[in-house]
């Protein structure tokens, strides 16, 4: 049995459950866990679900029948002496979400052998892994050395001891106090991150989501909250759990909705068609309008993006611009610098990520000629500049990087198009066959 405590309206985080006692002592006179211990992302208590948001200072300290501990994606910290001298504890992993391991948590651990840390680790506060005679493996996923206390590798023994950090990571944690400090320093397989994300964080969450291996295998949870159930994933799939192949960054989405108050929790699914005309108000309530969210790259050789997905109107999304390892993300056509970034869902919506090469910076035109001629729009600008041509209603025709002479674009038919020209503002162009008209 744990014990929790707390937080918030919706989080709790461990305890120990002898609130009279010194922490060291927090387990006298209770049964201590033993073997694997696997916190649970969710808790109940009261009829309300709580989110387990951390493991809160000394919650099992001289626990010393715990083998092994994981923490879910909701875990987002571990606190001072939270494990400390739990002596038969031989590997700790952390999942993506993770970001702070406090003070001495795992100090005097004297048989821990591994410890995994995912891409979302920010901090490892003093002695966190000291006085480990034992460990032989540290895995440290973010791209960035974490700010890490010189006393965290104590008594340590560095020499064989391996560091493994993330793809194309080592140099970093190689120049870096006092992950340097490591006689060796490998790298991972090429990874990809899975992220989640709800259209609405107070009506649910999703466990699962990380940095993963190609090739490896991920399952995805959504956990609704108290009064609300999960409909589908954003795009369309009703797979719950969810089980998919890391082959590429990927964001999925966990729609969640509230039961309509006098349902007492037996609606159907929110998808399902109600026959009964005096039930066809539920309907309304549980399948909102939905609009489309295309996320596309003004330069394919350069990167590409994530996020697209049909949603709830009224919901939110993130989407993201993913550069190739020979460019950078440089905005979006709408002049947002945010990556990822959440947009509202109130439309249907077209978002194109920009990005230039690396060590190359981005022109900024003040010229912009577009003449039409018959069904053929010709472009004439500095060279390197993104053009994009779109329909009136945001789909991406074509698109393509000026140079030193004008570049055409073919009208398939007659009517208004919108052509983007770097971070300028979007032109609209009147193809009539005929004479040019531009805006």
């Amino acid at each position: 049995m744990l014990y929790y405590s707390i937080t918030s309206a919706r989080t709790v985080e461990t305890t120990y459950p002898n609130s009279n006692g010194i922490p060291a002592e927090g387990w006298q006179g209770y049964a201590r866990p033993t073997g694997l211990l696997a916190i649970p992302a969710v808790v109940r208590h009261n009829g309300t679900t709580y989110a387990v948001a951390a493991v809160g200072n000394y919650s099992f300290m001289r626990c010393d029948s715990i083998t092994a501990v994981v923490l879910p994606s909701s875990v987002a910290s571990v606190g001072t002496s939270a494990f400390m001298e739990c002596s038969r504890l031989l590997q700790f992993e952390a999942s993506e979400g993770f970001t702070q391991l406090g003070i001495g948590a795992l100090r005097y651990c004297s048989s821990l052998h591994s410890v995994s840390l995912p891409t979302t680790i920010t901090a490892l506060q003093g002695s966190a892994l000291a006085d480990c005679p034992s460990l032989r493996e540290v895995r440290c996923l973010s791209a960035t050395p974490p700010t890490t206390a010189t006393s965290v590798f104590s008594n340590v023994p560095l020499d064989s001891c391996t560091l493994i950090v993330a793809w194309g990571c080592e140099t970093a944690y190689r120049t870096a106090q006092p992950w340097s400090m490591f006689h060796s320093i490998t790298s991972t397989a090429r990874r990809y991150s899975i992220a989640t994300h709800t259209n609405n964080a107070n009506r649910g969450t999703v466990n699962g989501g990380g940095s993963y291996a190609e090739g490896s295998t991920i399952t995805l949870t959504a956990l609704p909250f108290d009064g609300c159930f999960f409909a589908c994933w954003a795009d369309g799939d009703t797979t719950n759990p969810r089980r998919l192949i890391a082959q590429s960054d990927t964001i999925f989405t966990a729609l969640f909705f509230e039961y309509p108050s006098d349902s007492n929790g037996t609606l159907p699914h929110p998808c399902d068609t109600l026959r009964r005309t005096d039930t066809i108000f539920l309907a309304d309530t549980l399948c909102p309008s939905l609009v489309s969210i295309n996320v596309l790259s003004a330069q394919p050789n350069l990167g590409s993006t994530a996020g697209q997905a049909t949603v709830p109107v009224g919901s939110q999304l993130t989407i993201a611009a993913i550069a190739s390892t020979n460019a950078t993300f440089f905005q979006w056509t709408d002049g947002c610098t945010d990556n990822p970034r959440i947009v509202d869902a109130t439309a249907d919506s077209l978002f194109i990520a920009l990005f230039e090469p690396l060590g190359i910076s981005q022109s900024r035109p003040t010229d912009v000629h577009v003449n039409v001629v018959g069904m053929e729009i010709v472009v004439e600008t500095v060279p390197g500049m993104p053009l994009v041509l779109y329909t009136s209603d945001g789909r991406c025709l074509a698109h393509a990087i000026s140079s030193a002479n004008p570049t055409s674009f073919i009208a398939p038919e007659r009517g208004v198009y919108v052509l983007c020209v770097g971070d300028n503002t979007a032109r609209k162009i009147v193809v009539s066959g005929r004479n040019p008209v531009v805006r």
